[in-house]
């Protein structure tokens, strides 16, 4: 049996391992717990107690099907307050740049604190303002941190310079493994053009082209829009595990709601949904869209809030991309709000209080018809 127990066991390489070594640099962490964040799926993936100034924390195999942007955080020790801390992560190349996540990848991945000049000096500066700051840095550069750790960006270039194309084209080609890369792209939608990006996803090596993170940058570049109710085409999942598209309702006001279970402004606006579920159903007809990447956090969050009507979630691969692509979801909660002749007529990003509520909001806008 032990013998067996043993051959079991997940190999470090295997495994996403954190550990650091604080030494004596910041003492108030001693008995704290600091957590791993998941910045995808907004999850807590694992906690570790600071114990001797160290502490390790060991996610399985399993649980990251990639290298995975996360942070590490820890409880203020101020009485009264619950917030959790960010901590820092000093680059060793650009002495005036410090990060507060970094790229995941299996094995094992070492910490220390940061004792350079610069961090004491700055410490010293925000001790004189009754304030703390957590700095480590990374005792081996590990290749995903590294493009990130060196602020590797991609020019602007909507007017297609060849040089500068060719310098954006370089940036992959040092760092073609690199997942922090791909993730840039998406963020510059607005200053490089869909053609060079689909040109530059091209230079990554295959490894990064089967994640998650290229497979839906790929299918942003993909997705044309041919038609204005495409909504109604898009594959999503139902709760059940089935495939299906957002029925808008024939003769009905539609209202698609864009929304994740980590969403504090999402889950806030959830009564405002159920007062106009209850008041205008036989006008309005809603439909909730998750973009969340876990579906055990959206199946529990539906458990909690209970909400009456349709709930699908979106495919981070394949439809979140095109919805993405149609209405812009980098912040949510999104609302569309269509006629009864299928016509997209709002679109709201947030949502707001009292008179502003989106209940009240949508009764006066019927009110009018």
């Amino acid at each position: 049996m032990i013998a067996i127990l043993q051959g079991c066991k997940q190999p470090d390489e295997q495994r996403y391992i954190i550990e650091a070594d604080l030494g004596k640099t910041y003492p108030f962490l001693e008995g704290q717990t600091v957590y791993l964040e998941n910045l995808v799926s907004r999850v807590t993936e694992d906690s570790a107690q600071v114990r001797d100034g160290k502490f390790r924390i060991v996610v399985p195999a399993d649980r990251f099907n990639q290298p995975t942007n996360v942070t590490l955080n820890y409880k203020s020790d101020v009485p009264g307050d619950d917030n959790l801390r960010l901590m820092g992560y000093a680059s060793p190349y650009l002495t005036h740049i410090s990060y507060s996540n970094f790229y995941l990848e299996r094995g094992l991945t070492r910490l220390e604190a940061d004792i350079t000049v610069t961090t004491k000096k700055r410490n010293a500066e925000l001790a004189r303002m009754g304030k703390r700051m957590v700095s480590l840095q990374f005792t081996t550069v590990r290749p995903q941190i590294e493009p990130e750790l060196r602020d590797m960006r991609f020019r602007r270039n909507l007017s297609q310079a060849p040089a500068v194309r060719a310098f954006n084209a370089s940036v992959v080609k040092r760092y073609p493994h690199s997942l922090y890369l791909v993730d840039q792209l998406n963020y510059s939608r607005e200053s490089i053009t869909e053609a060079e990006i689909s040109y530059l996803l091209t230079l990554f090596d295959a490894s990064v082209k089967a994640t998650d993170t290229y497979k839906k940058a790929l299918a942003y570049t993909q997705f044309k829009r041919d038609r204005d109710d495409f909504l109604t085409t898009v594959s999503m999942k139902t709760p059940e595990g089935s495939a299906r598209s957002i029925g808008l309702t024939p003769g009905k006001y539609n209202l698609v709601v864009f929304w994740a279970s980590w969403c504090g402004p999402c889950r806030a606006e959830i009564p405002q949904l159920k007062a106009l579920h209850s008041a205008q159903r036989q006008n309005v007809a809603i439909t909730s869209v998750s973009i969340d990447t876990r579906n055990d956090r959206w199946k529990q969050a539906m458990h909690e809030e209970q909400m009456p009507w349709t709930q699908l979630l979106a495919v981070h691969d394949t439809s979140f991309a095109q919805l993405d692509k149609a209405y812009g979801l980098r912040s949510i909660p999104v609302l569309l709000l269509f006629d009864p002749n299928r016509k997209l007529i709002e679109r709201q990003v947030g949502g707001g209080t009292g008179d502003s509520s989106i209940d009240r909001h949508i009764a006066r806008l019927l009110a009018k018809k």
